[in-house]
């Protein structure tokens, strides 16, 4: 269970790597931010913060998912269950997927900052409500 959350963290601190050329280019004396320097940090600083969250409530997804699924749950989600069978795989799956998800939003993010925002946004409360499903699961079964 310990190995599961050091590959999380790994592909969390690798994240930030994944950075455009366009934002390694602008500095904080660059004209191409359009929201000033201090919009642009703020921006920056925001979007950050809903990757956090992002890649966090994915890991408490999986980790409730896997709690629930050894005291009897069963997964409900079709495109799941081929892979909660093997730990490691569903693992691998959910932890490839988020990476995958956040490197395309910050790609999506350097033409349309918007809709990455607004992505990121929507869901992060759509994974809130999946944890919070999770949690009422086990609660009922313990």
């Amino acid at each position: 269970m310990c190995w599961k959350n050091v590959c999380l963290v790994l592909i969390f601190l690798f994240l930030p790597g994944i950075v455009s050329a366009k934002e390694r280019a602008s500095g904080p004396d660059s004209p191409t931010s359009a929201l000033g320097n201090e919009g642009a940090k703020t921006a920056d600083w925001l979007y950050r913060g809903l990757e956090i969250n992002y890649a966090l409530l994915n890991a408490a997804d999986l980790a409730t998912t896997i709690y629930g699924l050894r005291r009897g749950a069963k997964e409900t989600n079709p495109f799941a269950r081929p892979f909660v069978r093997s730990t490691p795989g569903v693992i691998l799956v959910k932890g490839g997927l988020t990476f995958g998800v956040l490197w395309a939003l910050r790609r999506t993010r350097e033409k349309n900052k918007g809709l990455a925002f607004a992505t990121l946004g929507v869901l992060n409360v759509i994974y809130g409500v999946v944890v919070r499903n999770n949690i009422g699961v086990v609660v009922k079964l313990n």
